[in-house]
């Protein structure tokens, strides 16, 4: 394949799908690969990541479907289907908290108080946009209802969500989405994810029970283009349930704790 050529989508859950040449070299090193998984080891740690990093090798022209979690406003959905999705980062989240100033949804002593006190410098969140390479229903309510619930996400709800003021205008602002983009496994770079991911894929369709985990979350730290957004989906759209399952959770979206009324807030803040 031409590596100068558009990603060609790998749907990881049909490996009789996969391109030749990517299943002749998983069924090259399958003895390696499930000697790896079940040990005891007869092949060399070496021979080992050989295979490893020749299988990374492969996957580099081909993309993922995965899902993002999030909450957002009508101009962030607009913006990110016209322009792209940046990866988030403390200047990025004062423009969108002045974005909110300026379409009258927060006030400036609201606005600094969240800018004042947040956690988009943490190591693992700041410049990292997390992907789930499954839906995300697969990470259960526990898993996903906080990024789904607080506008700003774990920046925001980590450092505010039990403030009985800013927490529940937080949860107020925006709708519940799950962005759904094709991930071009080069965008995530030496991660060994998808690879791992990958062979585990291949020795379940092949009877074996892998050693490590099907499923698999990851991160790129650039922006994903608009064309590599397939999909924005908002609850309460039939698509956003599916995705989720979010009617079965034990707080769905637009509960009372999700959707407060607006005038409290409004005089909460006033007072």
């Amino acid at each position: 394949m031409d590596r100068n050529s558009s990603p060609v989508e790998l749907t990881l859950q049909t490996p009789q799908t996969w391109p030749v040449p990517l299943l002749a070299f998983l069924d090259e090193h399958c003895d390696l690969f499930l000697d790896w998984s079940r040990g005891p080891q007869r092949f060399s740690a070496a021979s080992y990541d050989r295979a490893i990093y020749g299988l990374r090798d492969l996957l580099q022209p081909y993309l993922l479907v995965a899902w993002h979690c999030t909450r957002l406003t009508d101009d962030e959905v607009s913006a990110i289907v016209s322009h792209c999705m940046q990866p988030p980062n403390p200047d990025g989240l004062r423009r969108r908290i002045d974005a909110l100033v300026r379409a009258g949804i927060i006030s400036d002593e609201v606005a600094a108080q969240l800018k004042g006190r947040n956690q988009a410098e943490e190591t693992y969140r700041r410049d990292r946009i997390w992907w789930c390479f499954y839906p995300p229903k697969g990470s259960g309510e526990g898993g996903i209802r906080s990024l789904l619930e607080t506008w700003g996400g774990e920046a925001l709800y980590n450092s505010h969500d039990d403030d009985v003021v800013v927490g529940p205008l937080l949860r107020s602002i925006g709708r519940p989405s799950v962005i759904e983009a094709d991930i071009p496994i080069a965008m995530l770079g030496e991660s060994a994810s998808p690879v791992f991911s990958v062979v585990a894929h291949y020795l379940v369709a092949m009877g074996h029970t892998p050693r490590d985990r099907l499923e698999f979350e990851d991160r790129i730290v650039e922006a994903l283009p608009a064309k590599n957004i397939r999909r924005i989906v908002q609850y309460p759209d039939s698509a956003f349930v599916a995705l989720t399952d979010c009617d079965g959770w034990s707080r769905p979206p637009g509960s009372e704790r999700d959707q407060p009324h607006i005038s409290d807030i409004a005089g909460d803040i006033c007072s």
